[in-house]
């Protein structure tokens, strides 16, 4: 890599936020052709663990990892090959809309690790993001690769699920509590018919706030529905447009309903969506400290 160093290095914002484009042979004078700049992503990491976890880029030793270190801050310059990412590309070409942006939420589908890790660079820690694996994925990533990315990754989720035939019923029932688990949760902590009950116990147990938040937090991520961007990029080259289109669609009306509280569970009647919403507050108000 020093041999790339060797006439200069240059590092520039790009027009987007949260993307960077890194020169590298700057001040080389020997060739003709102007030195190329590599779209990248930053991001702060810890002491010694500035690339564990991270899927491996694809390409050359020009799209390896970068790391930086001013000040006591230590941060990775990572090189996002466009060759390898259709949105990669985009970037490169000079997208003129790219509402992804630092602190915002997402929902991805059909993106490899490598893609979801860039996406979430941009996003920073306060962003959030919901990756979307296809089941029918040749090469998924293995439960350790998965594992070292989440922890890498904390702002981030992701499931797997048939793209095609997904609906607002089975991301409810990955990204969240059915309704019936939140009752027999609430019922679970009742003086008379949970008395025996395991949750009950807990509730009363010291610490319990934690671990209820912490068992909420692990099975639930409420947030989804507030994802203001949906990302598409579950397409091949044999994959037909009104496939795509249908896709689109489709994500966008389950967005849309998911947002509406109660419009997701077939059999509910008229008027539940209240009592929804409260069996929602009701069951997270037990992780906040509400005791039987």
């Amino acid at each position: 890599m020093i041999p790339y160093f060797r006439y200069g290095i240059d590092i520039s914002r790009h027009h987007l936020k949260g993307i960077y484009v890194c020169s590298i042979g700057r001040n080389k004078r020997q060739s003709s052709r102007p030195p190329v700049g590599i779209t990248c992503t930053l991001r702060e990491t810890r002491d010694g663990d500035l690339t564990a976890g991270e899927p491996q880029e694809p390409g050359g030793p020009e799209y390896s990892p970068i790391a930086l270190c001013y000040q006591g801050v230590h941060t990775i310059l990572r090189p996002w090959n466009p060759y390898s990412c259709v949105i990669a590309a985009g970037v490169q070409n000079q997208f003129l809309h790219f509402p992804i942006r630092p602190r915002s939420r997402i929902f991805v589908l059909g993106c490899s690790l490598q893609t979801l890790s860039h996406l979430a660079d941009i996003l920073g820690p306060t962003g959030q993001l919901i990756g979307v694996m296809a089941a029918d994925d040749p090469s998924p990533p293995s439960r350790a690769e998965l594992g070292r990315f989440l922890r890498r990754h904390p702002q981030v989720w992701v499931v797997t699920e048939d793209i095609p035939q997904a609906s607002l019923e089975r991301y409810e029932l990955l990204l969240s509590l059915p309704e019936a688990c939140k009752h027999a949760f609430l019922m679970a902590l009742h003086p008379r018919l949970g008395a025996d009950s395991a949750a009950h116990a807990l509730a009363g147990a010291k610490g319990s706030q934690k671990v209820l938040r912490r068992i909420f937090d692990f099975l639930e991520f409420p947030d989804a529905a507030k994802a203001r961007c949906l990302v598409v990029c579950y397409c091949t080259p044999e994959t037909r447009v009104a496939v795509i289109r249908d896709i689109v669609s489709s994500h966008v009306d389950i967005l849309q309903r998911w947002r509406v509280p109660g419009k997701g569970t077939k059999d509910r009647v008229e008027g539940s969506s209240e009592h929804s919403g409260s069996v929602r507050e009701d069951a997270r108000g037990c992780a906040d400290g509400v005791q039987p």
